[in-house]
């Protein structure tokens, strides 16, 4: 009988298994399985044949979404076996999924969108909901790309910025919370509908970000029962169960606050929870066909 086969999705800017999920292809080498590290816009590699593919470390997709949705597409129609699930993927690449979320009675970060075609949108849009400083990105974005924190005094000239293109439209615009500099933002992980390990993340100083590019930090932190408890209403809201997904968050003084939710391409931080890629080792294992 042949090993199963494993495909993880990366991308052609980051080809390789991510040192995080490096530790998720060792456990699952050690259970007899084949990894195989594949570039979704790598025109020459294709994604049958395998008993599973997983997204991992797609990364850039967002600098390509409409030939990233096509690759989908393509290899669904094709039968591929992917993990999440596209109609998942789908959902969760546009961040006006906040708005389903808090229909579902999750608590999220005030969400704001604009097309950004009125130079004047912004300002009013900051006067009207009272939000002095506030983040502005696009909604379809990845690892803070063009992610700006907006002062007093700024908004005007960020709003020409994006009528003229410079920042993608649609854009999402959040009042900042200012919890996340003193009291850092959570990485929720859950695997197979259970928790497994989060991460405390916070940024350098004088950094509204969080990601290692900008001087963030992330260590293993053991959560409260009530971040789990609203990490959970997460999952039942998600229009399709997931293998794995990532929740991200704020305790702030009105509890819980949901930032961002990733059921596509998140770093899980097993570099933090080696035990917890023997864990997703095992839930890819239970959906390779028998």
């Amino acid at each position: 009988m042949p090993a199963p086969s494993v495909c993880f999705v990366t991308c052609a800017a980051w080809p390789a298994v991510s040192e995080s999920d490096g530790f998720v292809a060792r456990a699952l080498e050690r259970r007899g399985a084949t990894v195989t590290p594949r570039a979704w816009n790598d025109a020459a590699a294709r994604f049958d044949g395998f008993d599973a593919v997983v997204f991992r470390s797609n990364w850039d997709y967002h600098h390509a979404p409409d030939a990233f949705l096509a690759w989908l597409a393509r290899w669904e129609a094709a039968g591929v076996r992917f993990w999440n699930p596209p109609d998942l993927v789908r959902w969760n690449l546009s961040k006006r999924y906040l708005g389903d979320l808090e229909r579902a009675g999750v608590r999220v970060v005030p969400t704001a969108y604009l097309d950004g075609d009125e130079p004047g949108a912004l300002p009013a849009l900051l006067s009207a909901r009272g939000w002095e400083t506030a983040v502005v990105k696009p909604v379809l974005s990845a690892s803070a790309h063009d992610t700006v924190l907006v002062g007093p005094g700024e908004a005007s000239a960020l709003a020409r910025k994006i009528a003229a293109g410079g920042i993608r439209t649609p854009v999402m615009v959040q009042p900042f919370v200012e919890e996340i500099q003193s009291r850092g933002e959570w990485s929720l992980v859950f695997i197979d509908g259970s928790f497994t390990h989060a991460a405390l993340k916070r940024p350098a100083s004088g950094e509204f970000r969080v990601q290692p590019q900008f001087g963030g930090r992330s260590t293993a932190e053991r959560p409260g029962a009530e971040l789990i408890t609203v990490g959970r209403r997460v999952l039942d809201a998600l229009p399709v169960p997931p293998l794995y997904v990532r929740v991200d968050g704020v305790e702030t003084a009105r509890g819980f606050v949901v930032m961002e939710v990733e059921a596509h391409e998140p770093g899980l931080f097993f570099t933090l929870a080696p035990e917890a890629a023997e864990t997703f080792a095992e839930a890819i294992f239970r959906r390779i066909p028998s």
